[in-house]
């Protein structure tokens, strides 16, 4: 009843509410109708854009498919790889998946058209194309498919390509021309939102000002009243006759007012009096907030000073406390001692006037009278605008010691107005407080100053420094002791607990609880006198060895802990242990020949026997007598170039003239095979011959005794810049990565299970090193265990082998490598010489086995061959195995030798001609170099020096 009352009386919320709602449905009858037309439109426009999109993806996905076609097809038909054939047909498949989809949209009259031409290129490049030209490739008719790759296949293959991308870039094109008509729409779409906002606007308007005139005239009555109200004018607002809320406000309010007026001299007389009362409160809050604040200030500068132990930190705290409590012109705190200080107020050149000046009779003043004030005219500086000179006051306060020495100054400048007594008792206090902070601060600087040096220097012993007290407490330790026992990440702090830094000092340390059984008990027992420990520490690279000694320290006869120091003895724990295996293995070096030349001494000289006997035992002695001889040598020799007494006899020679010399005293080697590959322009090196001699045969030896299962062991020479690098690789034991850093250093020997057989000094490798190293040169290693090991040195050629005409030349290994199989080592080094000259790479073997080992394992351009060689396999049986095997029977073989010519074996090879030893070397390059200009060769061609290689019709 009351909301059917309140709706039809004639009042401001019932014209409101009957408005509203009738602009309401007008606009949500408006929102609903746009709202509708949107949507219909924007799905029509989604459907088509989708369409239109999946299919652009597809198209893209054809030509895409149509490009992996063309590309797989042409490197199958350039390479024949069967994969690529089986990707063709793949791609095909692909093809006509992708074509279906496509004939499930709805396509234009081109989209039709392409469709329609890619099926046909589909089954034409299927059963046509593809066939023809696999046909041609499986027929080596590379012409041919030329040929009919160029007669229109080609142009129609691209002409697919280019028009799927045309029809790719046509959709695409679609795609954004529709985009654009999804925002034009949206365009429209805003626009007539807009019209449409407009009008509700325009009709929500006129509703407004239909209520607002209703409103506003009263309200604007009632304002003008309540202005009059509150500047206290007579309220000239009439009763009124209205039965609406407004009505009923303007009448309260006329009621109000003559309320208001009755009662505002009453309250205008307590408004006086609670404005007494509020000044009085305000003062009073005031002078607590100015107590509190100096309360504030004193705390923290109490505060400041009882933990400050620097004096930087410690003045500027006082400073800044009194310039915050009082008010003056120039202030500076300075120590007397030091030039610290702080000033405010003061420029740099008074400060420094001020520091610099005598105190001496300030001094004397401030001890005693505690403070002085000196009154002043002022400074032309200080005198500002004034006409006439000014009353200036100065302060003076000093910071004294217990035997009233002064520590620390404070001054400070009123211009034109004096200090009160208030302020100079306040100062003269803070500066009491502060003497004995400042005491402090000077006491705790001396000490900590002491600390640090006796830190440093136990920082910078060799020694490694640990002192524990009698509870277990580390209370200091230096650096060398971390680096010791590797607990450098171990924090650096004082009165640290012993069982916990031992978890972190002992992690490394292989029997820890060795050590920490013996650093225990020096803490446990009462141990008089020094105990000493050895242990070893593990590190990245090797072990260390650490002997530690304890002794106790007393302070008035009363134990107060225990000093640890720990020195590293890793050198010359390996110098003993190196000393040990050197008497071990010198001892077993010399007996062992001594023991056969002794043996076959006694036989001869006790014996009757056969002279081929004798000649047999003398020849065992005078091997051992060698032996011998060496080993004693090489302690000699190391022992020359430790002392630098060693003399070389430096001349200029031919590195790979060495290395043949060298490797023929080997060529006798059974079990391995030894190869020579020269890729080097020039080989001439400053060198003491006898001496290189010494350091090849030394890794030659190493090579075979560390294989003791055989193997390839090659020597290469090659030049790098202005250095000659020389090669000795094996396929042997190889060397365990923890041995390779000490590997040349003297007594060096690898001691496991598979090596204790091999006998050795250990002091070979060391005086190449010497050796190389005193030809301006370096040596090093590779390895790696199982698989052999690679020895290299380099020396310095005699010119700088790039030069600028064989910069224009090709380079060595252009014409191929050449295999020389020749016993004689002159011969060979000239058939080398020569060949190297005219850019061929060369590889020698003395045995005809281990050539034809590497014939297989390797492609050669040509094999030199000589006919006399070992007495298992000879020149022919050679030739006759490289023809049998598949591998090398199309190697161009040519011979070189002194034999006289076999009607039997030329018939049975196809020889035409035969050239006998000797011959002019440049007939051999120009047989090599007109069989490589050929470009051609016949299956088991066998050249002679003078032949020709034939011609290809």
């Amino acid at each position: 009843m009351k909301g059917s009352y309140m709706w039809k009386r004639k009042g401001i919320r019932a014209y409101f509410l009957r408005t509203s709602l009738l602009l309401l449905t007008v606009i949500l009858f408006i929102i609903g109708a746009l709202s509708v037309h949107t949507y219909h439109e924007q799905s029509q426009l989604a459907e088509k854009k989708q369409e239109l999109r999946d299919k652009a993806e597809l198209t893209e996905s054809i030509n895409s498919t149509l490009n992996n076609l063309v590309f797989h097809g042409r490197t199958y038909l350039a390479f024949q790889s069967e994969d690529d054939l089986e990707r063709v047909f793949i791609h095909l498949s692909g093809l006509d998946l992708l074509l279906n989809q496509m004939n499930a949209y709805t396509l234009s009259a081109d989209e039709e058209v392409l469709y329609r031409q890619l099926e046909e290129f589909i089954v034409d490049y299927e059963f046509s194309l593809m066939p023809q030209a696999i046909s041609f490739v499986e027929n080596d008719d590379y012409e041919g498919l030329r040929e009919f790759w160029n007669e229109g296949t080609n142009e129609s293959v691209m002409s697919y390509l280019s028009r799927t991308a045309s029809m790719e870039n046509k959709l695409s094109s679609q795609v954004t021309n529709l985009y654009d008509e999804t925002v034009d729409a949206a365009n429209f779409q805003s626009f007539l939102g807009l019209i449409l906002m407009g009008a509700t606007m325009l009709l929500y308007m006129i509703a407004l000002s239909g209520v607002l005139t209703r409103l506003v005239k009263p309200l604007e009555s009632l304002t003008e009243a309540a202005d009059d109200l509150a500047a206290g004018r007579e309220v000239t607002l009439e009763i009124v006759d209205r039965q609406d809320e407004l009505g009923s406000l303007s009448n309260a309010f006329h009621n109000m007012a003559r309320s208001i007026s009755e009662k505002e001299e009453e309250l205008t007389a307590q408004y006086e009096e609670l404005q007494c009362q509020q000044i009085e409160l305000q003062q009073y809050l005031t002078s607590m907030k100015t107590s509190n604040e100096k309360l504030e200030l004193f705390n923290q500068l109490n505060h400041a000073i009882s933990l400050s132990l620097n004096k930087e930190a410690f003045i500027t705290s006082i400073f800044n406390y009194i310039n915050k409590l009082y008010l003056f012109d120039k202030s500076i705190f300075t120590l007397t001692s030091e030039r610290i200080y702080k000033a405010r107020g003061a420029s740099e050149k008074t400060v420094d006037r001020f520091i610099q000046s005598d105190k001496s009779d300030l001094i004397i003043r401030l001890q005693q009278d505690r403070h002085v004030v000196i009154k002043r005219k002022s400074e032309n500086a200080e005198q500002g605008m004034a006409d006439d000179p000014i009353d200036v006051y100065d302060l003076y306060s000093g910071v004294m010691d217990a035997e009233k020495k002064v520590m620390a100054i404070f001054s400070a400048t009123r211009i034109g107005q004096p200090f009160s007594d208030e302020e100079i008792s306040e100062i003269d206090g803070i500066m009491n407080r502060a003497s004995l902070a400042l005491e402090r601060t000077v006491i705790y600087e001396e000490m900590e100053t002491s600390r640090k040096l006796s830190q440093d220097i136990i920082d910078n012993l060799n020694e490694g420094i640990m002192f524990v007290s009698v509870k277990g407490e580390v209370l200091q330790y230096n650096e060398a002791v971390c680096q010791m026992v590797r607990c450098e990440g171990v924090p650096r702090e004082d009165n640290v607990d012993l069982h916990g830094w031992l978890d972190k000092f002992t992690r490394y340390v292989q029997d820890s609880d060795g050590l920490a059984n013996f650093i225990s008990k020096f803490i446990n027992d009462d141990i008089h006198g020094t105990m000493n420990y050895q242990y070893e520490v593990e590190t990245d690279q090797d072990v260390r060895v650490i002997n530690v000694y304890g002794t106790s320290v007393y302070h008035n006869q009363e134990r107060v802990g225990t000093i640890f120091v720990h020195r590293n003895i890793t050198k010359e724990y390996e110098l003993d242990k190196m000393k040990s295996e050197l008497v071990s293995t010198v001892s077993h070096e010399l007996r062992t020949p001594l023991s056969s030349v002794l043996g076959f001494t006694e036989l001869l000289l006790t014996k009757s026997l056969k002279p081929e006997r004798q000649k047999k035992y003398l020849d065992t002695i005078y091997k051992e007598a060698q032996r011998l001889t060496n080993l004693i040598n090489n302690f000699l020799d190391l022992q020359r170039m430790e002392a630098g007494t060693q003399a070389y006899t430096m001349e200029t020679k031919r590195m790979d003239k060495v290395v043949m010399e060298v490797m023929n005293n080997f060529k006798h080697e059974k079990q391995h095979y030894l190869k020579f590959v020269d890729e080097s322009l020039d080989a001439r090196v400053k060198m003491d011959e006898a001496r290189i001699q010494q350091v090849l045969t030394n890794l030659l030896s190493n090579a075979i005794k560390f294989s003791p299962d055989g193997g390839d062991i090659t020597v290469t020479l090659r030049n790098l810049d202005s250095m000659l690098m020389v090669t000795v690789e094996d396929e042997g034991l190889g060397i365990p990565e923890e041995h390779m850093d000490t590997l040349f250093s003297k007594f060096q020997r690898i001691d496991q299970h598979d090596r204790k057989k091999i006998g050795g000094t250990g002091l070979g490798l060391a005086i190449s090193r010497e050796i190389i190293e005193n030809h301006e040169g370096s040596i090093w290693v590779e390895s790696e265990l199982g698989k052999g090991t690679t020895f290299s040195f380099n020396l310095p050629l005699m010119r700088h082998v790039i030069t600028a005409t064989e910069q224009e030349g090709a380079p060595i290994s252009q014409k191929g490598s050449v295999m020389i199989v020749e016993d004689d080592a002159s011969l060979a080094l000239l058939l080398s010489e020569e060949l190297k000259t005219n850019r061929f790479r060369v590889i020698h073997h003395f045995d005809p086995v281990s050539a034809y080992h590497d014939s297989v394992q390797q492609s050669f351009s040509a094999i030199v061959v000589d006919l006399m060689l070992g007495e298992e396999m000879d020149g022919w049986d050679l030739i006759k195995k490289l023809k049998e095997t598949p591998e090398t029977h199309t190697i161009p073989i040519i011979i070189s030798s002194a034999l006289d010519k076999s009607e039997d074996k030329m018939r049975e090879f196809g020889i035409k001609d035969y050239l006998t030893k000797p011959y002019p070397p440049d007939e051999l390059s120009k047989t090599l170099l007109q069989f490589v200009s050929s470009n051609e060769r016949k299956e088991g061609e066998v050249l002679f020096p003078g032949d020709s290689p034939p011609s290809v019709s």
